[in-house]
């Protein structure tokens, strides 16, 4: 994994977290799952589920006691969570 400490990766997410990503998720084509920590350190939970309404492929959950990497902060939530999403794609 790339640490997020060296000036190019400070760039790069710098720069996802300063666009919109509302019409590239409203234009979509493919179902897709919004995860979100409830504890997060960077934005509100709450885009989760505005993000999934943009579209209606889209869905949303959201993890409590969570923080912003819900993948590492509790994985066997996400992982449940995912393949329930994936399972749920004809």
């Amino acid at each position: 994994m790339a640490s997020p400490d060296t000036a190019p990766m400070k760039a790069l997410l710098a720069d996802h977290a300063a666009q919109d990503w509302r019409a590239t998720i409203a234009g979509t084509d493919r179902p897709y799952l919004m995860v979100a920590g409830r504890d997060s350190q960077f934005w509100p939970a709450a885009h989760a589920s505005e993000s999934a309404e943009l579209n209606p492929l889209g869905r949303s959950v959201v993890l409590e006691n969570c923080g912003h990497a819900a993948n590492m902060d509790r994985p066997n939530e996400f992982n449940t969570v995912m393949l329930e999403f994936l399972d749920s794609i004809d």
